[in-house]
């Protein structure tokens, strides 16, 4: 029973159509929204599920019902089911096909992102990096111009004045755009 109840939660999560021959009772009643009944080569269509079946083919046993005999009723209009009632599906039911083409479009989409990151982590290290990188010529450079005797050479303390003045201003680029890239990764993840 146990075996059978596994496969009746598997077979619940299936969306298209399912066409099933069985004996087991409990099988059926769980699944069967609608009853095919075959005999001696003449087939009946029940519309309803396996009490419907059972109901309209005046069957004395649920045993009497699956080798029943009789035509099918269609139900009527004003009756009521005491089952609780069926949402409709949000979205229509998709093929195997669909199915494999929207996986396919999510690892895609997936892959996409994931390389979109990776760039994002390049691009963030690089910019890390460049920045470490001027930050130690910046400081170099202003070690020579607290040297006095820079001075001496004005020529050579202009140079020094605005290689500083470059550094700096590379320097706020690269820290702006490393800042950028750690924010857009940080929002991805």
């Amino acid at each position: 029973m146990a075996s059978i109840d596994a496969l009746i939660g598997a077979l619940n999560h299936y969306e298209g159509t399912l066409l099933f021959v069985s004996h087991d009772v409990h099988f059926i009643r769980a699944m069967a929204t609608t009853v095919l009944h075959v005999d001696a080569g003449h087939l009946t269509p029940y519309a309803g599920d396996y009490n419907y079946f059972l109901d309209k083919s005046k069957a004395l046993s649920e045993r009497g019902g699956l080798v029943a005999k009789l035509h099918n009723h269609r139900p009527e209009e004003s009756r009521t089911v005491a089952a609780a009632p069926v949402a409709a599906p949000a979205e229509p039911k998709l093929g195997m096909k669909e199915i494999r083409e929207q996986r396919r479009l999510e690892a895609e989409k997936a892959q996409a992102a994931a390389r979109a990151k990776r760039s994002l982590e390049a691009r963030a290290n690089l910019m890390e990096k460049e920045v470490v990188e001027l930050e130690a010529r910046q400081k170099a450079v202003a070690v020579l111009l607290e040297d006095p005797a820079v001075y001496s050479d004005t020529t050579r303390a202009m140079q020094l004045n605005q290689q500083l003045a470059f550094i700096t201003q590379s320097l706020e680029k690269a820290t702006t755009a490393w800042e950028e890239a750690t924010t857009a990764l940080s929002a991805q993840t």
